[in-house]
């Protein structure tokens, strides 16, 4: 399999996972939501269902930079996280929420570094989840 064919099959699965997450949510079943993440992170990221329900920012972080995501993965990997967090969000579970809102937050700092230009897209969701992250403190 070429590199070209391995990058769009990951991406795929990125989309995919992401999509089923915001459908599953704006059909008000976020616990079908996180059972997508859960999966996504255990085949992905190797991290196993039942730690991440939870885990930190300081735990996830280091994970996925061994993967060597290049910067669209890891915008995908921040939109999942922050889909995860608006899941958790809808269940009540703020502490679980705000765990994987600062993940998120973590994840497109990364994309800002590996990609080195400037995303008004993702600076405008960074300072959401900043603002979001300084009103739960």
């Amino acid at each position: 399999m070429s590199v070209e064919d391995y990058f769009i099959r990951y991406m795929e699965k990125f989309a995919r996972a992401l999509g089923l997450m915001i459908g599953f949510r704006q059909k008000g079943r976020p616990e079908e939501s996180i059972r997508i993440a859960t999966q996504f992170y255990d085949e992905q990221l190797d991290i196993p269902p039942h730690e991440s329900a939870c885990i930190t920012d300081k735990a996830f972080i280091p994970t996925v930079q061994k993967q060597n995501y290049d910067q669209s993965a890891l915008n995908y990997l921040a939109q999942i996280a922050h889909e995860t967090a608006k899941a958790y969000e809808m269940q009540y579970k703020g502490e679980k929420a705000r765990s994987f809102y600062s993940i998120s937050y973590a994840l497109y700092l990364m994309a800002t570094e590996k990609d080195r230009t400037y995303s008004p897209e993702r600076e405008l969701l960074m300072k959401e989840l900043s603002k979001k992250l300084k009103e739960e403190k």
